[in-house]
């Protein structure tokens, strides 16, 4: 599921949201850059009511490149959070005209995927276990300072994730080696 927000803007950047996050994430950001930009916002598989399918990093990226062809838009910018990160580095080697990739907590080096690495390595009984207790305590709240009004909103997005089809995402996203990615990382910097 992807949306454009059109502000009537030349430039476009496609924002990416984390492992179990969603959209909302970027509510804030889009408040205070409409005035200057248009965006383009996928909700990835796994991550929102009606998907069903296991989240995979080439059917997000194919996804992507296919509504923007459909829609005939162009992105100069990609702005990721976390594990969105890795789709933003794959779309570079694929679309051309990406000008900067900003990265909000982004996996650059391999010590940032300690925390998806335990994941790919639990089995799916206690994966389910971890779920149970992630969706109360996990301090992701914090971290990303979710405004209290948006609180419930965000809460509920999380119950409705499919926490297998994340957990499949982990298990990819810890064989990833940021050695593949230089070009990307350079317009990083």
């Amino acid at each position: 599921m992807i949306r454009y927000i059109d502000n009537g803007k030349k430039q476009t950047i496609l924002l990416l949201h984390g492992l179990a996050c969603d959209t909302i994430y970027f509510d804030n950001l889009i408040s205070e850059l409409s005035s200057h930009y248009n965006f383009i916002l996928p909700e990835l598989s796994g991550h929102y009511r009606s998907s069903d399918a296991p989240i995979s990093i080439k059917n997000e990226v194919d996804s992507i490149i296919k509504y923007c062809d459909t829609c005939k838009l162009k992105f100069q910018m990609i702005l990721a959070h976390s594990m969105g990160s890795i789709l933003a580095f794959e779309l570079d080697k694929k679309i051309a005209g990406i000008d900067k990739i900003l990265l909000l907590e982004g996996n650059l080096i391999e010590s940032d995927f300690v925390w998806s690495t335990q994941m790919s390595t639990m089995t799916r009984e206690c994966f389910e276990k971890y779920w149970d207790k992630f969706i109360k305590q996990y301090p992701l709240l914090l971290k990303m300072k979710v405004k209290k009004n948006n609180l419930d909103k965000y809460l509920s997005g999380v119950n409705n994730f499919n926490p297998y089809h994340i957990f499949l995402y982990s298990k990819l996203i810890s064989k990833c080696s940021n050695l593949k990615f230089k070009t990307s990382y350079s317009k990083t910097i």
